[in-house]
């Protein structure tokens, strides 16, 4: 059963600390809004390995960095997937 838009991944995160939502994948960018601690967002995009596009309740959509989320849902069946396993087991350094 699909949404009908094709953007949402059907995951949800939950934000673990007061969180800045921002315009693109970076602390460079732009912030948006702060998200409180404990509030649910809907994942867009999990593709990245240190951002994750996720968009409110109210309808803005933004980056969040994945330290500070909990994703659970999706193809994860529920499990939340640790960060560091994250695509091809890989862990950039900084």
């Amino acid at each position: 059963s699909s949404t009908g838009s094709g953007t949402s991944t059907g995951m949800t995160a939950v934000t673990q600390d007061y969180l800045n939502l921002r315009t693109g994948p970076g602390t460079n960018y732009d912030r948006v809004l702060t998200l409180a601690q404990g509030v649910s967002v809907s994942v867009l995009d999990n593709s990245n390995a240190e951002w994750v596009k996720v968009r409110t309740t109210s309808g803005q959509e933004g980056y969040c960095s994945r330290q500070y989320l909990t994703i659970s849902g999706g193809s994860s069946g529920g499990i939340p997937v640790p960060p560091a396993l994250g695509p091809a087991g890989r862990s950039p350094r900084p």
